[in-house]
């Protein structure tokens, strides 16, 4: 199926994003560009996954040679939704539904680690250049004022913000 899809320049998105996920992508999409310059249709139905491998599909996405379409067609939660971003054009089905919010992380430590201060520190400052870009992206992408896209996604921390299709686009 998956090469019957790729004959027809249909890829598929439904599984969490992870380096090994996008890295796949790129190659598809790498191959597709060289073959001709018709677009690409990426159908997305996923929870999301890893914020920094989907910022850096969305950018490559944007330098490909030839067009990539994002349909959504369920789900685009998440990572998702910033890869969404990079597509040239956004499409969604009526029933389907996005969701935004601020990249969460994690840090585990033990009690005793030495340094942990300094991991902490740093940790936090990270989330803050993560958290500017996100509103930069989504900002530049959708065109509304950076306050509109940090208020939507401070939403989004305390309970996920979901959009239908038709707010969502």
């Amino acid at each position: 199926l998956q090469d019957r899809l790729m004959n027809k320049r249909v890829l598929l998105l439904n599984e969490d994003i992870t380096e090994r996920l996008v890295n796949d992508l790129r190659t598809r999409l790498l191959f597709l560009s060289l073959e001709n310059d018709d677009p690409v249709k990426l159908l997305i139905n996923t929870h999301g996954g890893e914020c920094q491998p989907a910022f850096c599909m969305a950018d490559f996405l944007r330098c490909l040679p030839i067009e990539v379409y994002g349909i959504v067609d369920g789900l685009c939660e998440s990572a998702a939704s910033v890869l969404l971003q990079g597509c040239h054009q956004r499409i969604a089905t009526p029933s389907s539904w996005l969701m935004i919010h601020y990249p969460k992380t994690t840090i585990e430590f033990a009690h005793d680690e030495p340094y942990l201060d300094q991991r902490i520190a740093n940790r936090a400052k990270n989330n803050k250049t993560i958290r500017e870009q996100t509103c930069t992206f989504y900002a530049w992408r959708t065109g509304k004022p950076i306050p509109e896209i940090e208020d939507l996604l401070h939403q989004g921390e305390h309970h996920d913000r979901r959009f239908s299709a038709k707010e969502a686009l």
